[in-house]
């Protein structure tokens, strides 16, 4: 396979860096508007279980939309058709999200968006595996990293400032949060079409079973036989408990135990994301060369003690500069993690079967993201309430979050 041109491996990235600005528009600016609106004496548990039941379509969706890709025979390639689908459901989900006049209408925007995500991911991942060659994963899985964490930066900075400004200009500030992740995405879209031009797949004769064959072949996997995959999908697991524990409930960690009204906390957490997207930014593609001269293990266990290290001051900490410091460290553990564990995951999978396997590896994050959602919604609120200060929850959660990113690091040293 021929290297491809740094234009075309960014118009597969552009995509990565649309998901996220979406994401990251959601969470945590419009969520914890939202639910501190419509539940006020208890956000952390609607926040919590509701992001918990989208993360669930991971599990249920990801493995059969990767298979159904890998299968796709369309003048549009095995991938492209998916996006094609996603992006209407995306952005449907947003505008029910930011409008919810009540808690089960906001639940619906956020299944309906996450729907419309799951659609998407595996495909646009498993582009990686069926266009990169393997002397340049690491170098896309960089670029890869260096895009989203710019949408980080940007979908966080642009969400917080403008629904800072809520309090005056009432709903026109939630429509221009929105509006940004809306219009990257269509953008997006259309470069990603245009400058990847994913061909169309002529291989074989097309593969016609029942739906519910199909759906429990996407599931089947040699756990025994897949070594390398099995302690990757651990380590995942693991590293992303901890990484959605510190991000799901930030906000409100910052609204309960440092002590700033919401509008402060929310322009606070959009200025920490220049930090956070600067360490990452700085880390991420030199982070990827080093995983494809040293190798992709010893990238990812420095990776995640720099995230222990970083979660461990924050608990300690809280002085804002400080506090910026500690997730500066946290940022840099999280862009190095992110470069090296992608290509470890393109290095792993089979081409043919690119797209299942994608989705497989997805549940990995999605489980995880479920399982911090659920111990936050369950934790935090009846925790805070056990001490006058209020703040019993957050600790407990984010010191176990400290611990999975070192059981993640142990993980990753059983396959060197």
């Amino acid at each position: 396979m021929n290297p491809l041109p740094l234009l075309r491996l960014l118009a597969i990235a552009s995509f990565g860096f649309a998901l996220t600005l979406f994401s990251n528009t959601l969470d945590p600016a419009l969520y914890g508007y939202k639910v501190l609106q419509l539940a006020p004496d208890n956000p952390n548990t609607l926040l919590g279980f509701s992001t918990a039941a989208g993360s669930l379509l991971v599990l249920l969706m990801g493995p059969l939309v990767g298979l159904l890709s890998d299968r796709t025979r369309s003048p549009l390639g095995r991938r492209l058709p998916y996006f094609l689908v996603g992006v209407p459901l995306m952005i449907a989900g947003l505008l029910i999200v930011g409008m919810a006049p009540a808690v089960w209408v906001f639940v619906l925007g956020v299944l309906l968006w996450r729907f419309g995500d799951n659609i998407i991911f595996a495909p646009w991942e498993a582009l990686y595996a069926d266009r990169v060659p393997a002397t340049q994963r690491g170098l896309a899985s960089g670029l890869k990293s260096l895009t989203e964490i710019l949408a980080v930066l940007v979908g966080r900075l642009a969400a917080g400032e403008l629904l800072a400004r809520q309090p005056q200009l009432g709903d026109a500030a939630v429509f221009a949060a929105m509006a940004v992740p809306v219009a990257g995405l269509l953008l997006a879209l259309l470069f990603t079409w245009l400058g990847m031009r994913d061909e169309p797949y002529e291989q074989g004769e097309p593969v016609r079973e029942p739906l519910l064959k199909t759906y429990i072949d996407s599931f089947r996997f040699d756990w025994r036989g897949q070594r390398a995959f099995r302690w990757w999908f651990a380590n995942r697991f693991l590293f992303w408990i901890g990484f959605v524990t510190l991000s799901q409930f930030l906000l409100l960690f910052v609204v309960d135990v440092v002590g700033l009204p919401e509008a402060d906390a929310q322009r606070y957490l959009a200025r920490l994301s220049i930090v956070l997207g600067g360490a990452i930014l700085a880390v991420a593609v030199p982070a990827g060369r080093l995983a494809d001269r040293y190798g992709r293990a010893p990238v990812v266990i420095v990776a995640c003690l720099m995230a222990a290290l970083g979660t461990l001051l924050v608990l300690f900490l809280r002085d804002l500069n400080w506090l910026t410091l500690a997730a500066g460290l946290i940022g840099c553990g999280a862009g190095t993690y992110l470069s090296a564990n992608f290509a470890q995951l393109t290095d792993i999978v089979p081409k043919l079967e690119a797209g299942r396997y994608i989705g497989l590896a997805g549940i990995a994050g999605a489980a995880g993201g479920t399982v911090a959602r659920v111990l936050g919604g369950l934790l935090i609120d009846p925790l805070n309430m056990l001490t006058p200060a209020g703040t019993l929850g957050y600790l407990t959660l984010y010191g176990l979050a400290a611990a999975l990113f070192v059981a993640a690091a142990w993980v990753a040293s059983l396959d060197t």
